[in-house]
């Protein structure tokens, strides 16, 4: 069994990220408009009928299950693109089969990879650049 040098295959990765992310933001801008809208509720509520105990915690159980499902959300999308990027940088090495621009499939050997914007490309022993989508076959 031969292990290939992890030195050489971290030369060949390069990475530049992008941190902002329209979907917490837009959590974020869902909650905050939750929270004012409940307490305009609270504000205009008629006192001698007053929100109830258990309508208000249903209230605030809706908004935490919510913030809940956004959070595991983001958390299965940041698994996502960390699954790609190590499939992408496996791939170092090997010989692959792809669509190329015209249509066609050819194969070369990946040489290097390039993260951008969490999006990894495949640079290819005849100067190639492709996306994981474009990989027929790993030979």
């Amino acid at each position: 069994m031969s292990v290939s040098s992890v030195g050489s295959t971290s030369n060949n990765v390069s990475t530049s990220s992008n941190s902002s992310s329209s979907s917490s933001a837009n959590s974020l801008a869902n909650t905050n408009a939750f929270l004012t809208l409940l307490i305009a509720q609270l504000k205009n509520q008629d006192p001698l009928n007053a929100m109830s105990t258990s309508e208000f915690m249903n209230e605030l159980s809706a908004l935490t299950t919510t913030q809940q499902m956004t959070n595991m959300s983001n958390a299965v999308q940041e698994s996502v693109v960390n699954i790609n990027n190590l499939y992408a940088t496996s791939l170092i090495g090997k010989k692959i089969q792809y669509t190329a621009a015209d249509n066609s499939t050819q194969s070369a050997t990946v040489t290097q990879v390039t993260i951008s914007n969490n999006n990894p490309s495949l640079v290819l022993d005849n100067g190639s650049t492709i996306n994981l989508s474009n990989i027929v076959s790993v030979l």
